[in-house]
C-alpha cells in the first residue's frame, strides 16, 4: 500500500478546489459579465464574496450531479413491465367473440400478457346468483335501507372461479380491491391461497380509508404483494400506503377512450408511459366492440411486447423501485447554494455591501434546514420551487451584460438554469417522488415570476441595480404618464390572451393540444429518443437566440427567453420521468431550438428584411 505524504494529501485537496474556482471565475468574469460586478462597477459589493457565492453554487450542482448518478442507476436497476389484462374486458372480448373466457386469457397470455386484474363482485351480482354474503356486508345492507341503490354497487368478495379460471389460463391475479363500508377481511383470506404479487385499488379511495389503512398495510404485507399506484387517479390513502409498502406505477387508458383511439395512438401512449414517466404496469383493455377487434387486440398486444422487448426492457411481473432517499445533509449543503443564487440575483437589482449578501445567503438556507428538521417533506418543496424561481431568473436578467460569442453566452444562461435543476433533484430525491406519490408544485407559479421579473427588470434596467431610489421613482413616475397608442393597447391584449393561454398549457389539466400538435409530438417521438418540450423549440431558445443579437442593451426578446429557460428547470422537476430521458429532452430543446433561430434569422436578414424595405422605397417612388 502506498502511503501519501502531506504533501500529495494537500495537492489532492487543491486540485478539485482549484476546478470549482476556475468554474466559478468563469461564472463571474465571463460572458455575460455581472452586472453589478464588472459592467455597472463594484462600488457597494465585494467581487470577492460574489466568487465565493458563485462557489457555493457549483458545489450546490455538484451535489446534484452526484444525486443525479446515483438516481440514475436505481432508474436503469428496473427495467421490468407488466402487461395486466382487465377482466371486465376479458369477459366482453369473450362475448363479442363466441370464445371462452379461459380462451381468451390464454390467447393474451401467449400474446404478452402476464396477469389478470380481477374485479371482485358486487352486492348485486351476489344477490342475482344467490349467493350468501358474509355477515359483515348483510348487516350494513340491513341497517342502512336508504342507501342500497348505492351499496348494490359495492364489491364484496372474489368468486373462486375468476380467480382460479385466471391461474389455469396461466396468468398471475391481480386483485382490484375495493374500499366497501363493511371492510375487506374476507376479500384478504381469499387471496391468501392465489399469491397475488400486486393489488390495485379500485375506486376514489385505498381499502381501508380513511381509518383502517394499516389493517391494508397488514395485508398486503402478509402477501407480499405491491400497491399499484394508478396514474391521474390519486386515490386518497394510497400514498400513506405506499410509504411503507412497495408500490408500482400504473398507467391505463378508460374503455371510452379505447373506442375511440387507433391502435398506432394506443401503442404510442403505452410506450411512452413505460419510457418516459417510470410506469411498469401497463392495465390494458383492449378492443371490445365487436368480433373483428379480436384480432386487432392480439396485434396490439404483440406489438407493445415487441417494442418493449426491443427498446431494453422485459417482460414480467413488475418490481418496485429500491427505496432511496437523499440524506438530509446532502439537502442542507445543496440548499447553501439556493441561498448563494438567491443573493446574486438580489445583487442585480440593488447594489448592496458585501455583509448584506451574506446575510441574504444565509436566511434562506437556515430557514430551509430549520424546516428539514420538522417537516423535510415541507422544506424538500419549498427549496424545489424556490430554485425553480431563483434561477431562471437569475439567468436571464444577464443576457444584456454578455459580450463574445453567442453561443458562450447561450451556455452561461443555460448553466445557471440548469444549477437550478440540479439544486431541485436533489431537493425531490427519493423513491415518492419516483413514483409521483409527491410531487413539484408551485408549476403555474414557476410559470409566471421570472416572465415577469423578466418585464420589470426591462423596464428599468437603465436604473439597474438601483443606486438611488428618486432614479427608479422618476422612471415609473414616467411609465405611468406616458401616452400608450391604440395599437400598442391592442397588441397588450394580444399578449395578454397569449398569456393565459400559455399558463393554461402548464400542468396535466389545462387546455388540451390541439390534433395537429398530438401528430407532431408523435412524430417527434418516432424520430427522437424524447421529444423536446414545445415552448423550447418554437418560442423560448429562438427567442435566446435572438436576444443574443443585442448584447450590450436590453431586448425585449429577453422575457420570452424566459420561458426556455425556465422550461428546461421544469423538466427536471418531473422526477417521475428518468432522469436520462429529461437531459435527452432539454439537449434536443436547445440544440433545435437554437438551430430554428439561427435559421429564421438567416431568413429575416437576408430575404424579409429586404423584401420589405424595397416595398417601402417602390411605395415612396410611386408617390
Amino acid at each position: 500500500m502506498v502511503g501519501l505524504s502531506p504533501t500529495m494529501g494537500l495537492s489532492a485537496w487543491r486540485r478539485p478546489y482549484s476546478v470549482v474556482c476556475r468554474i466559478a471565475r468563469w461564472l463571474q468574469t465571463g460572458p455575460p459579465v455581472l452586472l453589478a460586478a464588472e459592467t455597472r462597477g463594484k462600488e457597494g459589493t465585494d467581487f470577492m464574496t460574489k466568487r465565493i457565492l458563485w462557489a457555493l453554487m457549483i458545489v450546490a450542482a455538484i451535489i446534484g450531479l452526484a444525486v443525479g448518478m446515483e438516481r440514475m442507476h436505481v432508474e436503469g436497476e428496473n427495467r421490468q413491465v407488466e402487461i395486466t389484462v382487465d377482466w371486465p374486458a376479458a369477459q366482453q372480448m369473450a362475448a363479442v367473440t363466441g370464445q371462452s373466457l379461459h380462451a381468451v386469457l390464454t390467447a393474451l397470455g401467449e400474446a404478452g400478457v402476464y396477469s389478470a386484474a380481477v374485479m371482485p363482485r358486487t352486492m348485486a351480482e351476489f344477490g342475482v346468483s344467490g349467493r350468501d354474503i358474509h355477515s359483515q356486508a348483510a348487516a350494513v345492507w340491513s341497517e342502512f335501507p336508504q342507501q342500497r341503490d348505492t351499496m348494490a354497487q359495492q364489491p364484496v368478495g372474489f368468486w373462486e372461479e375468476d380467480l382460479q379460471t385466471t391461474l389455469d389460463a396461466g396468468l398471475a391475479v391481480v386483485p382490484r380491491v375495493g374500499n366497501p363500508p363493511w371492510g375487506q377481511d374476507l376479500t384478504w383470506s381469499q387471496l391468501e391461497p392465489y399469491g397475488p404479487h400486486l393489488v390495485i385499488f379500485g375506486g376514489r379511495d385505498a381499502a381501508g380509508y380513511p381509518d383502517d389503512l394499516d389493517h391494508t398495510q397488514d395485508a398486503l404485507q402478509a402477501l407480499g404483494a405491491r400497491a399499484g399506484v394508478i396514474e391521474f387517479a390519486n386515490q386518497r390513502g394510497l400514498a400513506a400506503i405506499a410509504a411503507n409498502n412497495p408500490a408500482v406505477r400504473v398507467h391505463g387508458i378508460s374503455a371510452e377512450e379505447m373506442k375511440k383511439l387507433s391502435s398506432e395512438r394506443v401503442l404510442a401512449r403505452y410506450l411512452r408511459a413505460v419510457r418516459e414517466r417510470n410506469i411498469r404496469v401497463l392495465y390494458f383493455r383492449g378492443f371490445t366492440e365487436r368480433a373483428e377487434d379480436w384480432e386487432r387486440t392480439l396485434n396490439l398486444v404483440q406489438t407493445v411486447s415487441a417494442e418493449l422487448t426491443a427498446q431494453g426492457y422485459t417482460l414480467g411481473p413488475a418490481e418496485p423501485f429500491v427505496p432511496w432517499q437523499v440524506p438530509p445533509t446532502v439537502k442542507s449543503a445543496a440548499w447553501l447554494g439556493l441561498g448563494a443564487g438567491f443573493a446574486i440575483l438580489m445583487s442585480q437589482w440593488v447594489v448592496m455591501p458585501s455583509w448584506l449578501l451574506w446575510v441574504l445567503t444565509a436566511v434562506p438556507w437556515l430557514s430551509l434546514t430549520g424546516m428539514l428538521l420538522l417537516r423535510p417533506d415541507l422544506a424538500a418543496a419549498a427549496a424545489a420551487l424556490a430554485a425553480a424561481l431563483v434561477f431562471p431568473t437569475l439567468a436571464v436578467v444577464q443576457i444584456p451584460a454578455a459580450s463574445g460569442p453567442r453561443l458562450r453566452m447561450v451556455a452561461h444562461i443555460t448553466g445557471i438554469s440548469l444549477i437550478g435543476a440540479l439544486i431541485i433533484i436533489t431537493s425531490l430525491g427519493g423513491t415518492e417522488y419516483m413514483l409521483k406519490l409527491a410531487e413539484f408544485r408551485g408549476v403555474k407559479l414557476m410559470h409566471v415570476v421570472p416572465v415577469a421579473a423578466a418585464i420589470a427588470f426591462g423596464l428599468l434596467w437603465k436604473q439597474m441595480p438601483v443606486r438611488r431610489w428618486q432614479l427608479v421613482r422618476r422612471r415609473l413616475d414616467e411609465l405611468w404618464n406616458t401616452s400608450i397608442p391604440v395599437k400598442q393597447v391592442l397588441l397588450a391584449g394580444f399578449l395578454a390572451m397569449a398569456a393565459f393561454v400559455y399558463l393554461q398549457r402548464t400542468g396535466n389539466f389545462g387546455l388540451p393540444a390541439l390534433e395537429w400538435e398530438i401528430q407532431f409530438r408523435e412524430m417527434l417521438e418516432r424520430v427522437l429518443l424524447a421529444r423536446p418540450r414545445t415552448k423550447e423549440l418554437f418560442l423560448g431558445h429562438p427567442a435566446l437566440w435572438w436576444a443574443g443579437a443585442s448584447l450590450g442593451r436590453w431586448s425585449w426578446w429577453i422575457p420570452v427567453a424566459a420561458v426556455g429557460q425556465l422550461s428546461v428547470v421544469n423538466t427536471f422537476t418531473h422526477i417521475h420521468t428518468p432522469l436520462m430521458i429529461s437531459i435527452l429532452r432539454t439537449m434536443y430543446g436547445l440544440s433545435m431550438g437554437l438551430a430554428l433561430g439561427w435559421i429564421l434569422e438567416i431568413i429575416w436578414n437576408r430575404l424579409l428584411r429586404r423584401w420589405i424595405y424595397d416595398s417601402l422605397v417602390r411605395i415612396l417612388r410611386v408617390r
